[in-house]
């Protein structure tokens, strides 16, 4: 009793902040845990320089798109959080951000870089029996 009272009080956290919106009420318990693993992990991360304020900008997003893509609907959140890291650091995601900076092209390098990993990822996850 006491797990379901907990679970629905952190569903019910992550409701207010609009990121369960339009996720199909049977999900939306498993992916506000996610979340909430996610947060737990961000709030344990030692920041940096370098990634500071852009990783808790797409983590979310990206776990929610993950589990969307995801036929098994089962992620590891710390290794979703890894690969974003690391995702962060690459050169590919470096460069789009200075494509972004220099405002030459009307797409946003970021968050098209963003889909592309999340598509990748689900996918290999999809691969996964």
């Amino acid at each position: 009793m006491r797990n379901n009272y907990k679970t629905k009080q952190i569903r019910d956290n992550w409701e207010r902040t609009g990121l369960l919106e339009a996720i199909p009420n049977e999900d939306k318990e498993k992916i506000a845990l996610y979340y909430e693993i996610g947060m737990v992990l961000l709030l344990l991360e030692d920041g940096d320089d370098e990634t500071s304020g852009r990783f808790e900008q797409i983590l979310f997003p990206i776990i929610r798109r993950i589990y969307t893509l995801s036929i098994k609907k089962e992620l590891s959140i710390e290794d979703i959080f890894k690969k974003t890291k690391e995702f962060l650091y690459s050169e590919e995601y470096k460069n789009a951000e200075e494509e972004d900076k220099k405002d030459t092209c009307e797409v946003d390098m970021e968050a098209e870089l963003t889909s592309e990993f999340c598509d990748k990822y689900a996918e290999e996850l999809n691969k996964i029996k």
